[in-house]
């Protein structure tokens, strides 16, 4: 049960619901929610790990690197 409130919870947060929404079409790197939501990178880093620690949203860590 307290998993089931713990969704409910994350998904009370406007910012949250409107990265969701973002996310809807599809993978977004940090930048771009960042950007398109129009938050600081910081409080994006919070409400992604709020989302993923309850299972809505999942992340991989892709670094391009430059040619050497």
């Amino acid at each position: 049960m307290k998993d089931v409130m713990d969704v409910f919870k994350s998904l009370s947060d406007e910012t949250r619901l409107r990265i969701l929404k973002l996310l809807e079409n599809g993978a977004l790197c940090v930048c771009e929610i960042v950007a398109s939501a129009n938050i600081v990178h910081p409080k994006a880093s919070f409400h992604l790990g709020t989302l993923k620690r309850v299972g809505l949203v999942k992340y991989t860590k892709h670094v391009d690197r430059l040619p050497t």
